[in-house]
């Protein structure tokens, strides 16, 4: 499967594959930022949201992942990811840490889970009671994944509308992103 092919599937289709999704190396995604795509439809991903971003995957010297997203200039998928800037740097936000599913009822249980709520976001900021799981779409290929952001209500996860992914290929990490004050340890 492709991201051409990803960008084609119905909600149930999407579904199908978060639940059939294969495991994610971890060391394969490590020290990666990826070029992520909403799903979202046309309608809502050009007046609520975007189309392109980036997410990271920094290895910590403990061994654990954390990360951030990264704003993208929303310009044709057919064209280069292009960092919005800030002060000169990418312009970052919402970070959070990466763990696997251990006592989550959500869906993808093969794959990972992005976590927003150990992310050390501000305490006001809705991302705090959110995770992502994502999974490999293709076995044993860490190039194409498939996330959703759901609500954390307790160990449950609601699913948030419009809220399918996809993180396609990337570039070796270029920066480090200071993380937030309130940072949580590694799961």
């Amino acid at each position: 499967m492709t991201l051409d092919d990803l960008l084609t599937l119905s909600n149930a289709e999407l579904w199908s594959l978060l639940d059939g999704g294969h495991p994610i190396d971890r060391e394969a995604v490590a020290d990666r930022q990826m070029n992520g795509v909403s799903l979202a439809p046309g309608l809502v991903r050009h007046t609520v949201a975007w189309t392109k971003f980036r997410k990271t995957f920094k290895r910590e010297p403990d061994g654990s992942l954390r990360g951030w997203n990264i704003a993208c200039e929303q310009t044709p998928l057919d064209q280069p990811w292009v960092h919005k800037q800030r002060r000169g740097e990418p312009r970052t936000y919402w970070h959070y840490r990466i763990c696997g599913h251990d006592g989550l009822e959500m869906p993808g249980k093969r794959g990972l889970v992005i976590d927003y709520t150990t992310g050390g976001n501000h305490r006001l900021d809705y991302m705090n009671r959110v995770r992502d799981p994502l999974v490999a779409v293709n076995p044993d290929d860490p190039d194409l994944l498939l996330g959703l952001s759901m609500f954390a209500v307790g160990s449950r996860h609601l699913t948030l509308p419009f809220t399918w992914f996809v993180l396609a290929g990337g570039d070796p990490l270029d920066h480090d992103a200071t993380p937030p004050r309130g940072v949580q340890p590694a799961p």
